[in-house]
């Protein structure tokens, strides 16, 4: 362990953001005459002496907190954190727990082996952003919260082997496992059974015990989890087949046209031997809908999308649905698995339909799956329910089964030819025999021609060396890449699983892999024609449990990454004349058990659909998202919104956005298009970098906070390199814009720029007077949670409350705001002893206060379906977000009368919510948790305003959407004509 000196957390105090050298000088008046450091004072005799630290309330909170005190005393190891410092800086034996509190935690210094402040700062970013210490932030809130405060400390397991109500996880993990109980900090890692030495072995235990499980870093696992960072595939796509400079046809027969093939499963109805085999009624979805996930991120249960529903193939409507959904998204053909087993035909029924519904118009082909049923769901020979045979006549009687398909007018084919898969020629007797013998036989029954191909799923030899015609790539099976399941903290509790044997079973890969081996595979020459495969994800825990395959890391961003460059390799292949048309193969439409689907669903929503048509359409030109930072906060959740919206109406552009500061935001940004952080310094090489590559381009910027970088790398870009089209979102009042002095940078804008939007009238009425319709555009803001990624790791859950009690919310991040919530708290509690107050903001209220609940950052929308009333407590609003979903959902909103650009969007929203003070308000919440027929009367307006509204802001929000994606594609039309 390294040891620290005085002169070391010096430089560490002066460092850190909670601590305010000149805020101490001020207070400290004696310190300050005397000419000395604010730092070097505090850590020689402040600390000591109970001077108070300026900028960091939480520790004063924290002092006030007894319950906060105990559990520091708890989680505190004197010894070993006496052993961090050097020996002269160490404090008396009776002073390591004010140490602790009062300087170790302004530090850096943790206070047990099984506490890290980096890994808490980490894992709650908004605790960064607070400026907080992560481990006062862990006592007053982090801890009840459930947050993570270690990597090998699970609070969710530790609830489950009871925990104290209200308890802080680790103190009080510690204090059982010091007194002697057995128990285990998480389900993946076991702890030996407590030393009987006595509770400082178990100290020392605990110590052996984090030493030999380090925190997991594997690269691999890292890029998978991580933003992208444009995949690492910069050097790749340079090397790669250009981008065709005229739009190709689409049409079926054209060789360089696209084609998307999107394997499908016709196992979703009933059959009588799968009900004999997994119980009645049994389908594909009784699996699907029923998955638990074993780690934290993963996507389980894959449920599909309310359009769709669980449906049931035997419904010939349910397939002209996704024929629909197929042809509008760029599918080319469906490739049914076709299951056949030496004359007995199963889970026919979808392709009989299929043939008996002309209508249906969609190119289809057949891939034979040739392997054996077995309960492992892996054509395994244990376990066999149906095994695949191959008597005699096997081939000549396939054909026969074979030809009503064939014959099809929409039956996929290539210059003429019927394409046909086999998914494991490697298990035919013969494969060669077997390739001459079918096209013999259909020769015979006036089909001449075949195009015959091998699925690489587990069979990867020359397809030519067998007679076949070429090769189907079958995306992700066997691809090379370490299992990373031993660096995940796996979600099962030790008596239900073996965890080494879990770890051995269980395969968790990079998703980024797959992308990198499959292209690279497609890069290499070969003697052969081999088609490219692409998979949007792949879980199988539905299917096969802890022996399940899972692919970590994939989003509709990186699929449609792999999918359009694998796109480019194809059409540059067959228009060399090496492919027979330019075909990719998608696992898959429907594989739903193993989490590989094209279709829609409750999490990505219409994502991976919108993934391939962004693949298929040719590039024309660019667009470049610019906001300041990817905090979770309005303006940036709004960013989110606007991506999904124009990365979905814009299939055409390559979409680039760009961050000067990181948050997080990232992930959910950068799922559905690259993203990075970018220096102010280096946004003109980036946006260069990124014009050189575009016909025409455009850029957005998503506040004004981003706008002076903005201006001035625009400002150093060569003409021929400008935006066809500049537009600017400006979401701050007036008087923020003028504290910020950015007035000029506005005027500039009001100037230059084609368009400005203002979520308000509010906004839009203090903006220049150059600036007036078209150019000037009023959208409301948009909060689409389902955009965001693992939002569990940065939004609390509400706390607890007692049932039925009434709760008032209030949020905010500024002092003022919280004065103003706590103004009506108090009397109100005061006067209605059961009330309880919930407040959300970085900003923690002061000494503990009996029914008031704090949380930094919170799942908004859970917390609003318990609250009873929702107070502004801003001292105003461009907009209001979370104001906004309290009238969606019916919470009364009361105000203070203070600016709120949503209040033009509520025009008979009930004046009685608006009140003059504190008095007024508190008389309206108790009305409210009385609930006499005025209160009822009021909520059933309330709930009136809620639809009303709900209808109003939505067509608002696709107007301005269609208005802004009309004058994008103008623009760029226009810039294309000219290049």
């Amino acid at each position: 362990m390294t040891q620290l000196a005085a002169a070391d957390l010096i430089e560490r105090l002066r460092a850190a953001p909670w601590f305010d050298g000149p805020g101490y000088l001020k207070r400290q008046a004696d310190v300050a005459a005397t000419g000395r450091d604010a730092a070097e004072h505090y850590v020689r005799h402040g600390w000591r002496e109970g001077r108070e630290p300026a900028g960091c309330p939480a520790l004063a909170t924290v002092q006030h907190t007894p319950a906060a005190l105990e559990a520091l005393e708890q989680i505190l190891w004197p010894t070993w954190y006496a052993d961090q410092l050097a020996a002269e800086d160490r404090p008396g034996e009776g002073e390591v727990l004010l140490h602790a509190l009062r300087l170790g935690c302004l530090v850096g210094l943790d206070p047990h082996p099984l506490f890290s402040g980096q890994h808490y700062a980490h894992a709650n970013p908004d605790v960064v952003a607070a400026a907080v210490p992560p481990l006062l932030h862990y006592l007053l809130s982090g801890g009840r919260e459930g947050r993570p405060c270690h990597w090998l400390i699970d609070a969710a397991f530790l609830g489950g082997q009871g925990l104290a109500a209200g308890a802080i996880p680790l103190a009080d993990f510690l204090r059982r496992y010091r007194a002697g109980e057995a128990l285990q900090p998480n389900p993946s890692q076991p702890l030996e059974p407590p030393d009987p030495a006595g509770p400082e072995a178990r100290q020392r235990q605990l110590l052996a015990y984090g030493r030999a499980h380090p925190e997991g870093r594997h690269p691999l696992l890292q890029r998978a989890r991580d933003p992208v960072r444009l995949l690492d595939l910069e050097q790749l796509e340079q090397e790669w087949p250009p981008e065709p400079t005229a739009p190709l046809p689409r049409r079926v027969g054209c060789a360089t046209a696209a084609q998307v093939i999107a394997f499908y499963l016709p196992q979703f109805h009933r059959i009588p031997e799968n009900d004999a085999w997994w119980g009645n009624g049994f389908t594909d979805w009784t699996n699907a809908l029923t998955a638990q996930p074993f780690y934290p991120g993963q996507l389980q249960p894959h449920r599909p999308h309310a359009d769709l529903g669980a449906y049931d193939l035997a419904d010939p409507a349910v397939m002209a649905r996704q024929v629909a959904l197929a042809r509008r998204y760029g599918i080319s053909a469906f490739c049914f698995h076709h299951y056949w087993f030496a004359g007995r035909p199963l889970l026919e029924r979808p392709l009989q339909q299929w043939l008996e519904h002309p209508e249906l118009e969609l190119g289809f082909c057949l891939c034979w799956a040739n392997e054996t049923w077995s309960r492992r769901w892996d054509g395994s020979p244990e376990e066999v329910l149906i095994a695949q045979t191959y008597p005699p006549n096997y081939v000549e009687r396939l054909a026969a089964s074979l030809l009503p398909a064939l014959r099809d007018r929409r039956y996929l084919r290539w210059g003429g030819a019927p394409v046909l898969l086999v998914y494991r020629p490697g298990d035919l007797p013969d494969p060669a025999d077997f390739a001459r013998r079918l096209r013999r036989a259909l020769a015979a029954a006036g089909l001449e021609r075949l195009q015959l191909l091998s699925v690489w799923s587990f069979d990867r030899q020359d397809p030519g060396a067998i007679g076949f015609d070429g090769a189907v790539q079958f995306a992700p099976l066997q691809i090379p890449t370490p299992n990373l399941a031993p660096e995940l903290p796996l979600q099962l509790a030790p008596a239900e699983e073996s965890v080494e044997e879990l770890h051995k079973e269980l395969r968790i890969y990079g998703y980024p892999e797959a992308i990198r081996h499959d292209l690279a595979e497609l890069a290499e020459e070969r003697g052969f024609p081999l088609y490219g495969g692409a998979c949007p994800s792949w879980d199988n825990t539905a299917r096969r449990g802890r022996r399940s395959v899972s692919w970590l890391g994939a989003t509709p961003a990186r699929f449609e990454r792999w999918l359009r460059l694998a796109r480019l390799r194809m059409q540059e292949q067959a228009g060399r004349g090496r492919l027979a048309a330019a075909a990719l193969f998608v696992n898959a439409w429907n594989e739903w058990g193993e989490g590989c689907h094209l279709e829609p669903d409750q999490h990505w929503g219409y994502g991976w659909l919108e993934a391939v048509q962004r693949a298929v359409t040719p590039r024309l030109g660019g667009l470049v998202l610019l906001g300041h930072d990817a905090c979770n906060a309005g303006a940036q959740r709004t960013l989110l919104c606007w991506l999904a919206e124009l990365r979905r109406a814009l299939p055409q552009l390559e979409i680039q956005v760009l961050v000067l500061g990181g948050g997080e935001l990232l992930a959910s940004c950068d799922a559905l298009a690259p993203t990075r952080v970018v220096a102010p310094s280096a946004l003109a090489g980036v946006l260069d970098s990124f014009a050189a590559r575009q016909r025409g381009w455009v850029v957005l910027a998503q506040s004004l906070l981003s706008l002076p970088p903005l201006l001035e790398a625009l400002a150093a870009l060569a003409p021929e390199r400008t935006p066809a089209f500049r537009g600017l979102f400006v979401h701050e009042l007036p008087g923020l814009i003028a504290s910020l002095g950015l007035e000029p940078a506005l005027h500039q804008a009001a100037g230059e720029f084609d368009l400005v939007v203002c979520p308000s009238p509010l906004v839009a009425a203090a903006m220049p007077a150059a600036l007036a319709p078209p150019r000037l555009l009023v959208v409301p803001p948009r909060d689409q949670r389902c955009w965001l990624q693992r939002p569990e790791t940065f939004l609390a859950s509400p706390p607890r409350l007692a049932e039925g009690a009434f709760l008032l919310l209030g949020c905010g991040r500024e002092a003022g705001a919280l004065a103003r919530f706590l103004a009506v708290w108090r009397p109100l509690r005061q006067q209605w002893p059961a009330a309880e107050a919930l407040w959300v903001g970085p900003v923690a209220p002061g000494g503990a206060m009996e029914g008031l609940h704090w949380r930094p950052q919170l799942a908004i929308d859970a917390a609003l379906a318990r609250s009873d009333a929702f107070l502004l407590c801003s001292a105003g609003e461009s907009y209001g977000l979370v104001a906004a979903a309290a009238v969606r959902q019916g919470v009364p909103l009361i105000s203070f009368g203070q600016p709120l650009g949503l209040r033009d969007w509520l025009p008979g929203y009930p004046e009685r919510c608006r009140v003059q003070g504190p008095a007024e308000a508190v008389a309206l919440l108790l009305e409210l948790a009385a609930a006499g027929a005025e209160a009822g009367a009021l909520r059933q307006d309330l709930a009136e305003q809620a639809h009303l509204f709900s209808a109003r802001e939505d067509q608002a929000w696709q107007e301005g959407v269609a208005a802004v994606v009309e004058r994008l594609g103008l623009a760029l039309s226009g810039a294309g004509a000219a290049a």
